[in-house]
């Protein structure tokens, strides 16, 4: 994956201790033709691991043990995060990027829709609130959906159509996008409601790649509901392939 990061010189990173290196962008796990593409927020040193020339599927990070943990794996997915250069933030709400120069973010911003322009990901799932803001601000031929999963839980998302079909009264649906909760999320917020509705929307986009993923993980105090309207397993529900074969 090293070949996708080399696009960002040393001028895309920030200063560290006085001066820029680019040892710290953390590349992207997984390859572009993945059944399902992950777009999170940007790494930190929350790691066991080796701060300098990383990737993004990194065990020992809380966050993305979760989602490895879960079932999500290089082989069946593909990883990126928006900012993609290793950062150190203040506190739990911190966005360390607004202190970085307008220009380096516009070079993570163009890098992350070169990724996602040149993905052939079915489904792509979409985390935490700013990277939705930035998504519908970069797609704008899409359309909106939303139902429910389970009882009380559902799930937002858009449909995102060929871009060539813009102008046509048949449009070709190119992929199914999912807004979900950053997965940190869950260990500062009520964990059983938010566990349950993240478990929720990512047996979908499993079911619907015919990827095998736990169906039950980041309900993290277990209990409560026990079969989705698919029932209690993925195979049950549509593949992608038929949705959108479907969806015009």
């Amino acid at each position: 994956m090293w070949q996708y990061i080399q696009v960002l010189s040393s001028s895309s990173c920030p200063e560290i201790s006085g001066s820029r290196t680019r040892s710290f962008l953390v590349r992207p796990s997984g390859r572009l033709n993945a059944s399902i593409g992950h777009l999170l927020h940007y790494p930190t040193f929350h790691t066991k691991g080796p701060t300098e020339n990383g990737e993004i599927a990194d065990f020992s990070n809380p966050c993305l043990r979760l989602m490895l943990e879960k079932g999500f794996v290089p082989t069946t997915s593909f990883f990126h995060n928006r900012f993609c250069f290793r950062s150190q933030r203040t506190s739990s709400v911190d966005a360390p990027m607004k202190r970085w120069t307008g220009s380096q973010r516009k070079r993570h911003a163009w890098y992350t829709r070169y990724l996602m322009d040149n993905s052939s990901s079915q489904v792509w799932i979409i985390y935490g609130e700013d990277n939705r803001v930035w998504y519908l601000e970069q797609f704008l031929d899409v359309g909106a959906f939303k139902f429910e999963t389970l009882p009380g839980c559902f799930v937002e998302g858009v449909v995102e159509y060929h871009r060539t079909d813009i102008f046509s009264d048949d449009r070709r649906v190119r992929r199914l996008v999912l807004f979900s909760f950053h997965p940190e999320y869950i260990f500062y917020r009520t964990l059983r409601r938010k566990g349950i509705m993240m478990d929720s929307l990512l047996n979908l986009a499993a079911a619907l790649t015919g990827v095998s993923v736990k169906l039950r993980d980041f309900d993290l105090l277990n209990s409560v509901v026990k079969r989705s309207k698919y029932g209690t397993s993925t195979s049950s529900c549509p593949r992608i392939s038929t949705v959108l074969s479907r969806h015009h």
